[in-house]
């Protein structure tokens, strides 16, 4: 994203869009790396003209060309695998909320919506869609049943069978929902992204609690979930869960009192650090690659998973 006279646009291996735009956010590059995209502000509101605001004022350019179609607003941009298609949420009016596709809307609105994403090899749309309690709508169809006070951030599965989702059935109370039916499991704070094991058959996500567990000093609210159950133990920060190539097993990056080390299915390495990366399992899945720095040296370990579970 460049800036030139007071406009952007987007610069691509120093090659910049023909058009410029008065205002720009959300741009996203496609899967293979030769299409960009972006919300662009295409005509000026003088301030306080909220009549002009209401005609729409944004849309969305891909490779620089603009959506014939205005909006009042556009988020949440999403290429397609195939690079040849965009999706976004985009707003006519504050009660009324939509996908589009290529500039076209989806012919239901919504009183809210979350970010659209492609299905995998595929040209159709999932949403997050409110229409007073949320669900989960593939190409303007609701396929999730309306029975949630929140949901997004969804992810299908490796062979694009299912879908996990962030979800809360109650105010404050979040969870994981795979294919429309919510874990047991929910906590106060947040939970991130689901992540499927490769061979879809579990899902792992980052949880936090809103109150400190009291019974750890100093008090901690980091941990994983995996398949409706949390680890043990708590920490001062988490990172994205990594599952083994079979599955089996889920390790991440912990820290705690300003030291880092990896868990593996909730049991912690008695080993710190200084700094380390994430794990990386080998083919079999039966060790790790660990990088790390100790007392200001870098070091590579590779360790068999044992080593950490006993």
């Amino acid at each position: 994203k460049a800036r030139s006279e007071g406009k952007y646009k987007v610069v691509v291996n120093d090659q910049p869009w023909e058009n410029d735009f008065l205002e720009m956010r959300d741009m996203v590059i496609s899967p293979d790396g030769r299409n960009t995209a972006a919300a662009v502000q295409i005509e000026a509101m003088p301030e306080g003209d909220i009549f002009k605001f209401e005609e729409g004022i944004w849309t969305v350019a891909v490779n620089g060309k603009p959506w014939p179609k205005k909006f009042q607003n556009v988020w949440g941009l999403d290429f397609s695998s195939d690079s040849a298609h965009v999706a976004a949420e985009v707003r006519f009016d504050p009660e009324h909320n939509t996908i589009a596709i290529d500039g076209k809307p989806w012919p239901e609105a919504y009183s809210w919506t979350w970010g659209p994403k492609f299905k995998p090899n595929s040209h159709r749309v999932t949403a997050p869609v409110q229409k007073g309690k949320w669900s989960l709508a593939i190409d303007g169809e609701i396929i999730w049943p309306a029975i949630f006070r929140q949901l997004w951030h969804q992810v299908f599965s490796p062979d694009e069978v299912s879908i996990a989702a962030v979800v809360a059935l109650k105010n404050g109370k979040w969870t994981i929902a795979v294919d429309g039916k919510p874990w047991n499991t929910t906590v106060d704070g947040a939970v991130v992204e689901p992540v499927f094991s490769p061979d879809g058959k579990k899902i792992a996500a980052i949880v936090k609690l809103d109150e400190p567990v009291v019974e750890l000093k100093p008090y901690r609210v980091w941990s994983i979930i995996v398949d409706d159950y949390i680890w043990p133990e708590w920490f001062d920060m988490v990172w994205d869960p990594v599952f083994s190539p079979d599955g089996e097993n889920v390790a991440t990056k912990v820290e705690r009192n300003h030291k880092y080390t990896w868990a593996i299915n909730g049991k912690v390495w008695n080993k710190e650090f200084d700094a380390i990366w994430p794990p990386i399992f080998s083919p079999d899945g039966n060790k790790m690659l660990l990088r790390c720095i100790e007392n200001g040296k870098y070091y590579r370990r590779i360790i068999p998973v044992s080593e950490i579970l006993g």
